[in-house]
């Protein structure tokens, strides 16, 4: 009888163990979070990578909660740029050469793996990884950074507000933010809140008060504007709450720099 106990246990033990997530089992995993799209354009097939949809195994609601970070993080890690080089496959082929791609991406792998980990901790999982202490920002480095997704600017001679991952004002700040900061402040500024129909309004508004003068100092002025903003200010703060046990940072109100 205590041989068979022992053996109960051991395997047990090996159950539990592959149960366990580890760094490589991670990065697998970007499978379930990104995928390969095909649409229509003019007459022409063209494809992008995606965020998965909400249904995938194990990430269902984390991709719910995550679906906007994860797009940001897909743009700035320029994900797109591995296209080109799939043109000439078969869909199948194609997939399995983009997920190839993504998971030797180093972005990705920086900045998801930490956040996968706590997400999978926090739904009572076990991850066996190394990490890194969560940095610490304060807003005041967070609202420059949030205030440039809205981003004014001038399209064929007409005005133009775009808030989106590609279309910002991110390259204005110097040095770039962290991946995380733009992932997390567009997921704020994104999220369905009245704040963010004000914002637009206030800055169409004052475009069409001040229709001469130049684009780049009317960009300066909303940017200050929104940093100095009490109601962006106070959204960052409830997202954060909303979702600090899995984002990869601490933020503190009225810390400027990073520890």
């Amino acid at each position: 009888m205590k041989k068979w106990t022992l053996v109960l246990l051991a395997m047990c033990s090996l159950l539990l163990l592959a149960g366990d997530y580890n760094e490589e089992r991670l990065i697998k995993d970007f499978d379930k979070l990104f995928k390969l799209e095909t649409v229509e354009y003019e007459g022409n097939k063209e494809m992008f990578v995606a965020v998965n949809d909400a249904d995938a195994a194990e990430y269902g609601d984390f991709l719910k909660q995550f679906n906007l970070y994860l797009a940001m993080i897909n743009q700035l890690a320029e994900t797109h740029k591995i296209l080109d080089s799939l043109k000439n496959f078969t869909l199948a082929d194609a997939e399995a050469e983009m997920m190839t791609q993504l998971r030797a991406n180093p972005l990705l792998k920086k900045e998801l793996l930490p956040l996968l980990a706590c997400y999978l901790q926090a739904n009572g999982h076990s991850v066996s990884m190394a990490s890194e202490p969560k940095l610490t920002y304060g807003l005041k480095e967070v609202l420059p950074v949030a205030a440039r997704f809205f981003y004014p600017h001038m399209v064929g001679g007409k005005f133009t507000l775009h808030i989106c991952v590609g279309f910002n004002g991110l390259d204005t700040l110097i040095p770039a933010p962290p991946a995380a900061l733009a992932a997390f402040s567009f997921q704020a500024i994104m999220s369905d809140r009245p704040e963010f129909i004000e914002f637009i309004r206030y800055i169409n508004k004052s475009r069409a008060e001040k229709e001469v003068q130049g684009i780049q100092v009317f960009q300066k002025e909303i940017w200050e504007w929104l940093e100095n903003n009490p109601k962006l200010k106070n959204l960052l703060i409830e997202e954060y709450e909303k979702r600090k046990d899995i984002l990869p940072f601490m933020l503190v109100a009225g810390q400027d720099a990073s520890a």
